[in-house]
Parts: structure tokens; C-alpha cells; sequence
């Protein structure tokens, strides 16, 4: 997640500085009194060009807290997918081209949900394993060489064939993420229908024939 971060200005440090140097070529430097002159000359410098000179406003990702489930094999999957997941976003926010970059905030956008799921669930990632296997690192790969050939100023044929092809592949595993997605909805699905049906085997073992039953009036 990204945060407004506000980092003062260096140039009041510089300013104390040149403003030092200057009064040592100016002025004799011999005397207690010299150099407290020139020191509160710096304070006052430094707190005039820090009000004058907003700070900079900079946007930093937060790092999340490492996933702990209690299961140290399934720790090392989850986080491993969080940190894909992490270098994934810092190369879409390189890549200039909008195509290419909704394809990958799309594909961001999955990767989110379908972490969430697994967190709550870890048992799940028995159902996409080959994501943070071979899917995550491929992608992050091959948006590796993407940047550099988009970065290079003088394309070549082979270079630009190679980056549309890459751009293909994008559409291709945004798919897959879908999908994988769809599978683990569906796993969740199936878990809740068996969990109600559990369910309505025990209220007919027990004898309420329905949920409303037992309060029913004779």
C-alpha cells in the first residue's frame, strides 16, 4: 500500500554551508564571538528557507507484515506470493505503456483477492501452487526484460517483436489469474455447501426436521 511521505527540503543543510564559507572568506574566524555569529546567522537562515521551501511529497509502499499461519510450509507460500506480488507492482509502475499497465493493475487487482482467500484459507494453495512456482516468477521475468527494451533508446526489429509478444502474454495470464480465481471460488462454493449439508444431517439426527421446526407451535 502506498503513503504520502513528507521529506523536507535539503536546501536549507546547503544554505548552512555556502553561508559558512562565505562568512569565513568575509569575515575573520578567530573569536568565540565569529563563530556565534555565524552560527545563529545559520539558525535563522536554515528556519527562514525551511518555511519558505515546502517539503516534497513522495509516495512510499509500505512493507506488509510477514503472513504467519502456524504452518511454516505455508507461511513460506504466502509470503513468497506477497513478494511476487510487491515486485510485480513496482515493474508496472516503470512501464510506460498504458496497455501493457492495465493488463498488469488487472492482474495486481486478482493477485490481491485471490491472497485474501488464501490467507483465510491456506489449504487452498494446493489448487494454484503453480502460480507462485513458475506463473509469479515467468511474469516478473519476462516484465524485466519488457523494461529494458522499453527503456533502450534505439529499438531494435527483434526488440520490439519481442515486447509485443510479451504484451500478448500479458492478456494470456491475466486469464489465467482469472481463472484460478473462478477455482477458488468455486473450492470456497463447495466448501460451504458441504458445511450446510453437514449441517442438516445433524438437525435431522437430532430430530429437527427443518431449522423452524423445533420452535414450531403443537
Amino acid at each position: 500500500m502506498l503513503r504520502e511521505v513528507k521529506r523536507p527540503s535539503v536546501i536549507p543543510v546547503y544554505a548552512i554551508g555556502i553561508l559558512w564559507l562565505g562568512y569565513a572568506l568575509l569575515f575573520p574566524l578567530y573569536r568565540l564571538s565569529h563563530f556565534l555569529i555565524a552560527t545563529i546567522l545559520s539558525v535563522f537562515a536554515y528556519f527562514v528557507l525551511n518555511r519558505l521551501i515546502p517539503p516534497q511529497i513522495v509516495m512510499v509502499e509500505d512493507k506488509p507484515e510477514p503472513i504467519r499461519t502456524g504452518k511454516a510450509e505455508w507461511d513460506v507460500q504466502l509470503n513468497q506470493w506477497q513478494g511476487y506480488r510487491d515486485e510485480l507492482a513496482a515493474l508496472r509502475r516503470q512501464i510506460a505503456n498504458p496497455r501493457l499497465g492495465t493488463r498488469l493493475d488487472a492482474i495486481l487487482g486478482v493477485s490481491d483477492q485471490m491472497l485474501d482467500l488464501l490467507r483465510k484459507d491456506p489449504e487452498k494453495l494446493r489448487l494454484v501452487r503453480t502460480f507462485s512456482t513458475y506463473y509469479f516468477p515467468t511474469t516478473i521475468s519476462l516484465l524485466k526484460r519488457y523494461e529494458a527494451y522499453e527503456e533502450s533508446a534505439n529499438q531494435a526489429p527483434n526488440a520490439t517483436d519481442a515486447m509485443q509478444k510479451i504484451e500478448k502474454a500479458a492478456e494470456t495470464i491475466e486469464a489465467a489469474f482469472r481463472q484460478a480465481l473462478d477455482r477458488l471460488y468455486r473450492d470456497e462454493k463447495l466448501d460451504t455447501e458441504v458445511e450446510i449439508e453437514v449441517m442438516e444431517q445433524m438437525l435431522r439426527q437430532d430430530g429437527f426436521g427443518g431449522a423452524a421446526e423445533p420452535f414450531a407451535k403443537k
